[in-house]
């Protein structure tokens, strides 16, 4: 089981490093994109101007950033530019919600998916 705040995850077996990866993206570390690798997940990727999901689209995984920039919309109007080792679509992919936005790749990019069956809230 790993703790981060009040969100509990317990990852599948061999998931544990997977876990640790996601949990610290956003710190000062780089993510180690061979644990996505270890663990059976594959990465996906994007030419720029290529849409990764649409506003309202059912939202089963959360995104982390290999390489490359993508933008995420409202309409017109840009909320935000992820870059290398940013993660996206965790709190949708979580809480089993639609996208509240639409990703665009920015250039092109390089993505590790992560489904809900890749991890177990407790």
């Amino acid at each position: 089981m790993t703790e981060f705040g009040a969100l509990r995850l317990a990852f599948p077996a061999g998931r544990s490093s997977l876990a640790q990866a996601i949990l610290t993206a956003q710190s000062d570390e780089a993510i180690n994109f061979r644990s996505f690798q270890d663990a059976g997940l594959l990465s996906r990727s994007f030419k720029t101007g290529e849409t990764i999901f649409k506003h309202a689209d059912p939202m089963a995984e959360l995104y982390c950033v290999e390489s490359g920039r993508l933008g995420l919309y409202r309409g017109d109007r840009q909320l935000l530019v992820v870059g290398p080792n940013g993660i996206f679509g965790e709190m949708s992919s979580i809480e089993n919600e639609l996208s509240d936005a639409t990703s665009i790749a920015e250039t092109d990019v390089t993505l590790a998916a992560v489904s809900q069956k890749g991890f177990v809230l407790h």
